[in-house]
Parts: C-alpha cells; sequence; structure tokens
C-alpha cells in the first residue's frame, strides 16, 4: 500500500539536478541557513534529488534528517519534496515529485564522490571545509558510500518545472510543520497536489514561460502517468474521464463565443465538481460573506495562493509580493478597509438587475476594479472581487479575456465584460424561465438553489473549462 509524504528539504536555485553555485555563493557571503547541515558546509546532500548521472531508470535522493531518522511508516510511495528561499518571509513551494519511490535499507553507492559530479568551471570557488564533506571520506562528517537512502523510479518523478506555491494549510492540512521535516498525508491529498502541480504546469506552457528547471512537457507526463497510477480506478472512483489532464501542446484558435444555453452551464458545472471541487471556494466565500476584514483578507489571500499561482511565480510584480506574504497581506488589508463603504453601497446590485449604464455605478465598479488591479493584477482583481460581491462581479482569466474579444484588462474593459455576461446570463434565465413557465425571478432562484453557486460562478466554470482549461467540446 503505498504511503504520501510531503518533506521539506533545503531550497535550491537550478533544480535539484546537482550542485548549486547560486545558492553556495550565497552561503559564502551570509553563512546563514535554517538547515544545520547547509549552514556549515554551504550545501545539501538534496540538492543532487533529481540529478540524473546516478541512473538511467533512477533518482537517488536525501531529506533531512534521514542519516538520524527515518520514517517508520514509509516504505514505498510518492514524496512530495518542498522548500522555502532562504531569508524570504513567503510561504513554501512544491520542488519535486518521488513518484513509486522507496526507502533503501541501505544507502546507494554511485562509485564516486559528489566532488566529482561538480563542473570544474565551480571548483575553485569551494572552500576547503565544503571539498572536504563533497569528497567524503574519513575527513567528511558522514562516511561513503553517501547519504542516499531514497529512489525513486524517473518516469514517475520529477523536478518542478519551476516551484509551485502551496498552502500547507488548504494543500496539505496542516497549520505548519514546526520542528518537523516530513508529515503524512491521506490519498486524496495527494491527489489534490499532483492535480494541482499538473494544472500548474499546464499554465506555465500557456504562459510561455522560459525560466524552468525542466521541460514542462516532460514534467506533466511524468506526473500524469503518477496521477493515472494512483488512481487506477478514476472513472469509476471520481467520476473522472480517463483523460482528465489533456495534452498541453499547442493551443488551437480560440473559437467565437456562441450562444450559452442553460444545460451547456449545468453540465459544466457538474464537470467542474467533479475535477476540480468548490470546497476552498466555499470556504473562502463563506469567510468573505460573515467575516472582518481581517478574515476576508486572509481568505483572499488563501484563495488566490491557490487558483492565481502562476502569477505570484511567473510574473515580477508576483514574485515580488510572494516573497513577502506578510506585506501582500497589509496591502491586500488596507484595500478591503478603504474600498469597504463602495463594495457596501453595491450590496443589494447583482449582474441581472444592476443598471450598467448608471454613472454612478460604472464609476464604482472601475474604480474597485482598478483599486484592486494595482494590488493583484487583472485575474486576482476579478477573484478578490467576486469573493466578495459574487452576486455582481464575475471572475476572469487571460484566455477567458480573448475569447470576449478583450486584449487590454483595465477597468473600462472589465465593465463592459461585465456588461456582456449580463446579457449571456440574462438570456439564460430567460430561456430558461419561459420553458418552465417561471418569471425571471422564479427561475434565477431555482438555477441557483439546485446548483448552490451564484449564476456568476457557473458563467466562469463555464468559461474556465471550455476557453482556459479547453475540455469542453463544440
Amino acid at each position: 500500500m503505498n504511503s504520501f509524504l510531503v518533506w521539506k528539504v533545503a531550497w535550491s536555485s537550478c533544480g535539484y539536478r546537482g550542485w548549486d553555485p547560486t545558492e553556495y555563493k550565497k552561503w559564502l557571503s551570509s553563512r546563514s541557513s535554517s538547515f544545520g547541515y547547509v549552514k556549515n558546509y554551504g550545501f545539501g546532500h538534496e540538492w543532487w534529488n533529481f540529478f540524473e548521472g546516478f541512473s538511467d531508470e533512477y533518482y537517488y535522493g536525501y531529506a533531512p534528517p534521514l542519516h538520524a531518522m527515518k520514517p517508520s511508516r514509509f516504505r514505498k510511495g510518492v514524496i512530495f519534496f518542498i522548500s522555502r528561499k532562504p531569508g524570504y518571509k513567503g510561504g513554501w513551494f512544491l520542488i519535486g515529485v518521488y513518484g513509486r519511490a522507496e526507502l533503501l535499507q541501505e544507502p546507494f553507492d554511485p562509485g564516486y564522490s559528489l566532488w566529482d559530479t561538480i563542473p570544474p568551471e565551480y571548483r575553485g570557488e569551494i572552500r576547503e571545509v565544503t571539498r572536504k564533506e563533497l569528497i567524503g571520506g574519513s575527513a567528511s562528517t558522514y562516511s561513503p558510500p553517501s547519504l542516499f537512502l531514497l529512489r525513486a523510479r524517473k518516469e514517475y518523478s520529477t523536478p518542478m518545472p519551476a516551484p509551485m506555491p502551496l498552502s500547507l494549510h488548504f494543500d496539505v492540512g496542516v497549520k505548519g510543520l514546526g520542528n518537523a521535516f516530513f508529515t503524512y498525508i491521506e490519498e486524496d491529498k495527494a491527489i489534490h497536489l499532483l492535480e494541482k502541480a499538473v494544472g500548474f504546469i499546464e499554465n506555465l506552457v500557456r504562459a510561455r514561460s522560459t525560466s524552468s528547471w525542466v521541460d514542462p512537457h516532460v514534467a506533466a507526463k511524468k506526473l500524469r502517468r503518477l496521477l493515472n497510477e494512483i488512481v487506477r480506478e478514476v472513472p469509476q472512483k471520481r467520476g473522472i474521464s480517463p483523460s482528465f489532464c489533456p495534452s498541453i501542446g499547442g493551443l488551437p484558435n480560440m473559437p467565437g463565443r456562441g450562444k450559452v444555453e442553460v444545460k451547456e452551464l449545468l453540465k459544466a458545472h457538474r464537470l467542474f465538481e467533479l475535477k476540480y471541487g468548490n470546497k476552498l471556494y466555499n470556504t473562502a466565500l463563506s469567510v468573505c460573506r460573515r467575516g472582518e476584514i481581517e478574515e476576508k483578507s486572509i481568505a483572499i489571500l488563501s484563495f488566490l495562493l491557490h487558483y492565481n499561482g502562476v502569477w505570484y511565480t511567473q510574473s515580477e510584480k508576483g514574485r515580488k509580493a510572494f516573497s513577502d506574504l506578510e506585506k501582500h497581506f497589509s496591502d491586500i488589508y488596507e484595500l478591503l478597509s478603504s474600498v469597504h463603504p463602495i463594495i457596501r453601497e453595491l450590496k443589494d446590485k447583482t449582474l441581472l438587475n444592476v443598471d450598467l449604464e448608471d454613472p454612478v455605478v460604472t464609476n464604482s465598479i472601475v474604480t474597485l476594479y482598478n483599486r484592486f488591479s494595482g494590488v493583484l493584477d487583472a485575474t486576482g482583481a476579478s477573484k478578490a472581487l467576486h469573493l466578495l460581491h459574487p452576486k455582481l462581479f464575475i471572475m476572469w482569466d487571460d484566455s477567458i479575456r480573448k475569447s470576449y474579444g478583450i486584449h487590454i484588462p483595465d477597468g473600462d474593459n472589465y465593465l463592459e465584460f461585465l456588461r456582456t455576461t449580463k446579457r449571456e446570463l440574462s438570456r439564460v434565465v430567460e430561456d430558461y424561465a419561459n420553458k418552465r413557465g417561471l418569471s425571471m425571478k422564479e427561475a434565477e432562484e431555482y438555477i441557483v438553489r439546485n446548483t448552490g453557486v451564484e449564476l456568476t460562478k457557473l458563467l466562469d466554470e463555464y468559461n474556465y473549462l471550455k476557453y482556459t482549461r479547453r475540455e469542453l467540446r463544440e
């Protein structure tokens, strides 16, 4: 039976594929690390966890404190390696996954020292205290052959192409690790993490990210293979299509938008619930409905870290925000405090009943969007506004914007987006009301009651599956 571990390791800037000259230079100037061995010697053995040279079939690796203590309940399974940058106040990242991993009784002996794996151009900058550890032998802290007590099959294992932000609370199910180096997680959490990782990689491809540790197409293929193995009975067990992780090759041209039917919204909602779920969304929405500004700020930040992770890793503004989450949280808190009166004035408005030609209303919407966009950028602004007022505001992302012919995501174009989606949803409700012999209000209430989400969320799920994920067929 598989076990699932989340294990923290020291930071590497080069994908844990061997010697890291960048982090070593930082150590030379600071001589600091939260990991004792790294603090003393300037490197961690986990830097070689995805080193290609040890074997054609396996990765061999280390995670602290395997030299002193082994996880008693782990024999084989999946290991999620997490880390965070030294000196950063930001959160944790998923940096790699071991599939078909096992704990060895004796350490792996590559037949050569770690010093032999270091390119000659970097050897001259390495201090003697570090060199002795890399060479091994009687002068080193740990005797040969190595500390590599983990082994994982390469076809099921990969470093992330780029570090993926995660929330220990929502993604792992713990408030923090404290002094512990690892924690066991249930299968459902492991599946969630793998699905999130594949989605994150797909988004990297769509964003045409060029700063990758490894080829994202290869990484996604390996994680999909691992995910399929874990949930081999996927269609029966979780209601998911066997091809639930589509190819992330070149995307076809975006089709034109046709008339949206209520049956299409309901079909998309069922598919979204099965594949992605709304637990985090519902929790964040509940907090934003009843919580104080501080609680709302926490809910919005947690939601965005989960659903807008690419922004936090691939944009300069997002990376800066993630590097200091305390300041980022303060910025969100101050933003919510300052715009609270405007949102309160709109509390009785819904997308179906609001007059989007009223200059007072339109000025409020444009002002709100621009203020939120200044802190969270375009996609994050729409998500935050939706959580604060789900009956009025609808979420978008780059692919959805393009499907509506929008290329400049400013406040004026967001207002036009709301006007268009208002017309779409009005037609949906009107058609449904005519077919069922209901009033517009009764039809809207019936749809919302039977799906459990607002009309704005139904349309967002449809847009997301059709234009962002490309999972709805014409």
